[in-house]
């Protein structure tokens, strides 16, 4: 029989995968297995970590509603058990929700708030995943210039640290930006 906390770690990677591959069922899936074992082992961090693992699934699948409610607890059980981490992650997960839902004041309340968390962990990597994702937002907000400006800090910081994934998500995001100015003058280069 397996470590039950072997397994939850198996569960939650599994639901990381498939989220980050985009196979959402499967995501889904992992993820609520993640929960019900947390939930079952009675363990609060494991708990929160699953909360926010179903909500971040839910939200992509476009389940605003109960995405708000899982993420929202789930900071609440990360700030109680001290995880900051995961409680700038879920905030940052609250702020995409929230930019998707065009709400955008509190999308970027979020997101600073999440910000202001990484750089008090001095967690680079955190860090500029929510200023890309901040791009992101102020994008849908259509504030182009502010977007692409972050997108550029980030591609700056990557020059100096190594983040290919943070870089890669950077022109990603300034590649938008450029689309959403001019559409058409980018499809001629």
């Amino acid at each position: 029989r397996p470590d039950p906390l072997q397994l939850a770690y198996v569960l939650q990677v599994r639901a990381e995968v498939h989220r980050a591959g985009g196979w959402l069922d499967e995501a889904l899936r992992a993820s609520r297995a993640y929960l019900a074992l947390a939930r079952q082992l009675g363990d609060m961090t494991l708990i929160a970590s699953g909360l926010d693992s179903v909500g971040s699934v839910r939200r992509r699948l476009g389940h605003r509603g109960p995405a708000l409610r899982l993420l929202t607890t789930s900071v609440v059980f990360k700030r109680r058990t001290g995880n900051r981490y995961g409680e700038a992650a879920s905030l940052n997960e609250l702020a995409l929700l929230h930019g998707e839902e065009g709400r955008h004041a509190a999308a970027v309340a979020r997101h600073e708030q999440a910000l202001a968390m990484m750089r008090d962990m001095a967690d680079r990597h955190g860090e500029l995943a929510i200023l890309n994702d901040l791009g992101r937002t102020l994008r849908r907000a259509g504030d182009l210039d502010g977007a692409a400006d972050l997108h550029r800090q980030v591609l700056d910081a990557t020059e100096r640290f190594d983040a290919p994934f943070r870089r890669a998500d950077a022109y990603d995001g300034l590649a938008h930006c450029v689309l959403e100015r001019d559409g058409e003058a980018a499809r001629r280069h």
